[in-house]
Parts: C-alpha cells; structure tokens; sequence
C-alpha cells in the first residue's frame, strides 16, 4: 500500500523540477525569445485593440477610398475608405478567437477520442481508431469547406468547421502518447492495486499529456487562424461588415493590384502570426521532447 501511496507523489515532483529547467532554456532559445515578443504584442494588441485603434473600423468614407499609407491613415485605407489599421487591430482579435476556439473545441474532443482510443482494448478502441484514421484522410481545409457548405456561414458555423477539421490531428497526437503510456511500469501498477480506468486516466495518464498537447497548440491554432483565412477570404468565414484578417484581404482582392495594402498589411498579420506560433511551437518541442535533448 505504501509504494501506491508514494508513487504520485513522485510523479508530482518530477514535473516541477522539469519546469523549471524547461522554464530556463526556453527563455535562453532564440526562437521562442522571438515568438515570444510577437505573440506578447499579439496579445496587448487584441486587449486593447479598441482604446489604440485610431478610427471606426466600421466608418464609411466615400471621399477617402483607396487612399495610400500616409501619416492620417497609416496602413490606408479600404474600397469603403475604412481605416486598413483599424481593421486589422479589430480582426485581431475575431481571428484569433476564432483560432483559439477552434482548438479548444477541436482539442477537448480530440483529447476525449485519443484517450479512449489509445487506452480502451477491443471493438470500441478499434472503431475510434478506424474514425480517426477517416478523418486524416482529408485535408483539414476541405473538412472545414464541406462542413461550412452544409451548416452556412457565421461565427459558431466557422469555429464548429475549423473544430472539426483540427480534433483527428489532436485525437492521433493523444492516442500516440496513451499508448506509450498505457505500458509503464507506474500505470500497470496503478491497475495491478485495484484502479479503475477513469482514474488511472486521469491521475497517470491525463497529466502526461500536457507537453504534447502545448506543443499541439502552437501549431494548431496558426492552422486554425490560416483556415479561418482561407474561409473568410472565399466569402465562407465570418460575414462582413465584421473585421477578420481574412475577409479583409478578400474584400481588398478587387483592388489589389492598384490598391494592394489592405490585403499586403492583412496577410502580414496572419503570417507573421502564423510564423510566430509555429516558431514556438518548435522551441518547445525541442525543450521538452527527451530525445532531440538526448540527440
């Protein structure tokens, strides 16, 4: 009884001294130290969006269409005469909420499907196996389209899309790590002293997850916000009068090649977002995953 007692204590301290070392080479990696600085201004850009925007996003002006970047309108202006950095300090955050929702929809399923998957034996885990692989079998982009195409346009449609299109890629990383887990020695022993599955899943095997599931993050919300792009700018994604990046660029590819610096400011935003996530998302794959540390 008393090795059953003491092994999640031991569990517990490991991580927690992980961290901390994992807290020190991430701040000593170049490429996090970058992503970093760019997601933090993401950040105080969607928060405060709306007090550093210099106009209405929304505001029509006739006489101030398809103006230049100069000093009143810094990025421009639109077909509309809509001030170009208004919008893309609003889209900003309708973006990346869309992307961050996504995912945490995408991911909570995923994670529930991975889990069962990877852990169940028999006909259930073989059939959620053989439903994730039918979902791989298709481009995140087309899974979106086609459920956009059947449930119609709008915010809860475009996150529920993008969800759909995000959970088999999270469901194969989590049953991955299951399966890997499912045969350690503390796990075995958890289920030799009498645990049930629902807690051995969520005592042993739940916060070993952790690490692939952040690292799944990174990469996964830039799919999400270049999904949501590629929806927006076909006319699928969020209707318009509402800023996104993407429908930004798609009401801009009318003017593009005379006016080009509403959708060159608003692919700038979505890329270097894109890049920045993706460069983190390397950063911490390489701090926590053992073997490229071994390597």
């Amino acid at each position: 009884m008393r090795a059953g007692i003491l092994a999640p204590r031991t569990l517990v301290r490991v991580p927690a001294a992980h961290g901390r070392i994992w807290a020190r080479q991430l701040l000593t990696h170049r490429s996090f130290v970058f992503a970093g600085t760019i997601l933090a201004v993401l950040a105080v850009v969607v928060v405060t969006g709306p007090a550093i925007a210099p106009a209405d996003p929304l505001e029509i002006a006739p006489a101030s269409r398809l103006l230049p970047p100069g000093r009143d309108h810094l990025m421009g202006t639109d077909h509309l005469g809509r001030d170009i950095l208004s919008r893309v300090l609003y889209g900003a955050r309708y973006s990346l909420a869309v992307g961050a929702s996504a995912f945490l929809l995408g991911a909570s399923l995923g994670w529930l499907v991975g889990v069962l998957s990877g852990y169940t034996r028999g006909p259930v885990g073989i059939a959620l196996t053989g439903l994730i692989d039918i979902f791989l079998a298709f481009p995140m982009e087309l899974i979106a389209l086609a459920s956009v195409g059947i449930t119609g346009t709008g915010l809860p449609n475009l996150v529920m899309a993008i969800a759909l299109s995000v959970w088999p890629r999270i469901a194969r990383v989590v049953r991955g790590e299951v399966l890997r887990l499912r045969s350690l020695d503390y796990v075995e022993a958890a289920q030799v002293l009498g645990a049930t599955g629902g807690r051995v899943i969520w005592r042993h095997v739940t916060p070993n997850l952790f690490a692939p599931l952040v690292v799944a993050l990174t990469f996964y919300v830039g799919w999400a916000i270049l999904v949501e792009a590629a929806l927006s700018f076909l006319g699928l994604g969020v209707p318009p009068p509402t800023p996104t990046w993407g429908n930004i660029a798609s009401s801009a590819r009318q003017h593009m090649v005379t006016s080009p610096w509403a959708m060159l400011f608003s692919g700038a935003a979505v890329g270097l977002t894109v890049l920045s996530l993706n460069l983190a998302g390397d950063a911490l794959r390489d701090v926590l995953d053992p073997r490229l540390r071994l390597g």
